[in-house]
């Protein structure tokens, strides 16, 4: 969302990050706001993150979720 908050559920999505073309606005990303799509009404692509933003992504999710204190 470009609609940006700055809470423990947004991760902000910096140019760097991306692994392409970065949005045309500044973005973050809503951890709590997960679903299910299929892909066949996906239209297209507007931009795409890098690899290594992904994992923080999967870390931050997993810390959201509280999955680091079930070990």
């Amino acid at each position: 969302t470009s609609n940006l908050r700055n809470d423990n559920l947004s991760l902000l999505i910096k140019d760097a990050d991306y692994s392409g073309s970065p949005l045309l606005k500044q973005s973050e990303l809503r951890l709590h706001k997960i679903f299910i799509l299929n892909e066949t009404i996906i239209a297209g692509s507007l931009a795409n993150v890098s690899p290594d933003f992904m994992k923080i992504v999967i870390r931050e999710l997993l810390r959201l979720l509280d999955f680091e204190n079930t070990k």
